[in-house]
């Protein structure tokens, strides 16, 4: 009999293969007209019903109006635009969509991820600063990991969309919570260093 480790194991080296695979072509069937910074790749915590994974081309016109509108706050409505931004803004909505190719996948990833998780709560433990969360999430948040490091190595992208010299692939929660955690982990050093001489790098 499959243990549940097993089991997550499993499907998180499948979601792995399949979104390396598919985002691309994904991506490809959402071009937006102006250059892409970022392909971002979202998932959720537990407070989801449905934990569909899903992606978001962010644009140069949504990131210079962030820098020339909203000043202080730009480089966080840059990397967290579904938490900062309200309709109209230029560029955003962000052309994008879920990843149902591995929804089936995902939602039985946070079935059993959740599951001792809430045990725990159940049994009168804490977890303010979300560490037994961010621990829980482990199985799926490392598979996308990978999967942002593979991406972030493709060559072809610039035969997908338009993309700037500072173009990321980024993993991360729907939130902003892990942020930083997620970018250093999914983003090549590379890509670090250029973005480090912007002044909208992420952390």
């Amino acid at each position: 009999m499959t243990s549940d480790v097993d089991r997550l194991a499993h499907l998180s080296r499948d979601v792995e293969t399949t979104l390396i695979d598919w985002l691309p072509k994904g991506v490809g069937q959402h071009v937006p007209e102006s250059p892409a910074y970022c392909v971002f790749l979202w998932y959720h915590d537990f407070s989801m019903d449905d934990a569909a994974l899903s992606f978001g081309i962010g644009t140069t016109e949504f990131r210079d109006a962030c820098v020339g509108r909203l000043k202080r706050s730009a480089t966080e409505a840059i990397w967290t635009p579904q938490q900062m931004i309200d309709e109209p803004f230029p560029g955003f909505p962000f052309p994008g969509g879920n990843c149902d190719v591995v929804s089936a996948e995902v939602n039985e990833m946070y079935a059993l991820m959740s599951a001792p998780y809430f045990e725990q709560l159940e049994k009168g433990e804490t977890d303010e600063d979300g560490e037994k969360e961010l621990n829980a999430l482990a199985p799926l948040r490392h598979a996308l990991h990978r999967v942002g490091l593979s991406l972030n190595k493709l060559a072809e992208w610039k035969e997908i969309l338009p993309v700037t010299d500072d173009f990321i692939v980024f993993p991360t929660d729907f939130i902003g919570s892990w942020q930083c955690e997620d970018f250093e982990a999914a983003v090549p050093e590379e890509r670090h260093q250029r973005l480090a001489r912007q002044p909208w790098h992420p952390c």
